[in-house]
């Protein structure tokens, strides 16, 4: 599942020490396993106005950050790591234990929808603080709030392949689990089928996984272009 706070560069985007970061942050937010992203720096690179707007944009994304990594703590106490163990499938207990780990997990997804979003709110909540002009901090915000329709667009889409990410992995989950008399996994990990049928449905659901993470991905790439492009309009 992929991350919801920053996205990777555009290939064309200038690099600065904010922007170098982000795209570390992204790049270890795309492992399939929930994992935990260290937070940004927060002493600014830049110096004068616009290090005091830098410096709030990283106290920001901080609170953005750690609100995903605390989605991703609860996916991880869910149990999505698991859902798709093939070995776990293969148990007696398998159907109810996958029944609890995916309501578990829309349970998490629905806590959490609507708690990425909170740049916006924390600028706005922390620009009075700044040592600015009242014409400053009012370009500031309006740089900042020019893509911010387009932003909550593209974390709603985000969203959305979310759902329908555990929702094909229930899909698979119960499939497999369904048809087990069908398929064995040796201790490698390699699957073998004595079905084709069951072979070809079981990675066509796979299958889908990967393109669902993969838009997710493609959508976070043009989140950050976006989110820089609001920074430089802010004057940063």
């Amino acid at each position: 599942m992929a991350g919801h706070a920053a996205a990777a560069l555009a290939a064309d985007e200038p690099a600065t020490p904010l922007s170098a970061e982000l795209k570390d942050r992204y790049e270890q937010m795309q492992d399939d396993v929930p994992n935990r992203v260290p937070m940004l720096s927060l002493t600014p690179a830049a110096s004068g106005r616009a290090g005091q707007m830098e410096a709030l944009v990283r106290q920001c994304m901080n609170e953005q950050l750690q609100k995903r990594n605390d989605y991703s703590l609860e996916l991880q106490r869910a149990g999505a790591a698991v859902l798709l163990d093939m070995k776990r499938i293969r148990e007696d207990n398998a159907v109810e234990e996958s029944r609890t780990i995916v309501e578990n997990l829309r349970a998490a997804a629905q806590r959490h929808r609507y708690d990425m979003d909170a740049v916006p709110g924390c600028l706005e909540d922390n620009l009075g603080k700044l040592k600015l002009s009242k014409a400053a901090k009012k370009d500031f915000m309006r740089g900042v709030s020019a893509g911010m329709a387009k932003s909550r667009y593209q974390a709603e889409r985000i969203w959305t392949l979310e759902f329908a990410l555990i929702d094909q992995m229930a899909a698979a989950t119960q499939y497999l689990t369904a048809n087990k008399n069908y398929w064995s996994i040796d201790d490698s990990g390699r699957m073998a089928y004595a079905s084709p049928q069951v072979k070809a449905q079981a990675e066509s659901m796979l299958a889908v996984l990967g393109k669902l993470r993969d838009q997710q991905r493609e959508l976070g790439r043009q989140g950050v272009a976006n989110g820089l492009a609001n920074m430089r309009k802010a004057g940063m």
